[in-house]
């Protein structure tokens, strides 16, 4: 398996929160770092079309696609070890294709030491989800050790 690094730039349109009347006040926000794993090059370019998105509200274009080593840390991921961040640390989307033929991706953060007490129980663990990107929704919500299946 190999693991391909994919960098985004993204556009929101800030006119487009409230009902759009056809106005554009395009906002730069920060990209995001994609980890695809992937049988070839050939297979991970299938994400290509799951992760742009061009319409009224959003313009999110690939910026790089290549291929890395398995020690790859994107540069938020470094800042954050660098800097010893302590509330929630945030990794990259990994995608993966299943055996269905879909592609899934995990989204989310570790907690960390810093948070109320009441989350104390997920220190270190893993809270996010899992989407489903062919079909376009989420499929799993997971909070540390527990899994629960979103219809």
């Amino acid at each position: 398996m190999k693991k391909f690094a994919i960098t985004t730039s993204l556009l929101e349109n800030y006119a487009a929160h409230n009902e759009f009347d056809g106005t554009y006040s395009w906002k730069t926000k920060t990209g995001s770092t994609y980890i695809v794993h992937a049988k070839s090059r050939e297979e991970a370019e299938e994400v290509r079309s799951l992760i742009e998105v061009d319409d009224d509200y959003e313009k999110t274009t690939i910026e790089t696609f290549d291929e890395v080593g398995d020690d790859f840390e994107s540069n938020i991921v470094k800042w954050q070890k660098e800097r010893g961040v302590s509330r929630v640390f945030y990794i990259d989307d990994e995608i993966k294709k299943g055996k269905s033929g879909h592609w899934y991706r995990r989204r989310g953060q570790i907690v960390g030491q810093l948070v109320d007490e009441k989350y104390s129980h997920l220190i270190g663990k893993f809270v996010g989800y899992v989407d489903n990107l062919t079909l376009g929704k989420c499929v799993l919500e997971i909070e540390g050790d527990k899994r629960e299946r979103v219809a």
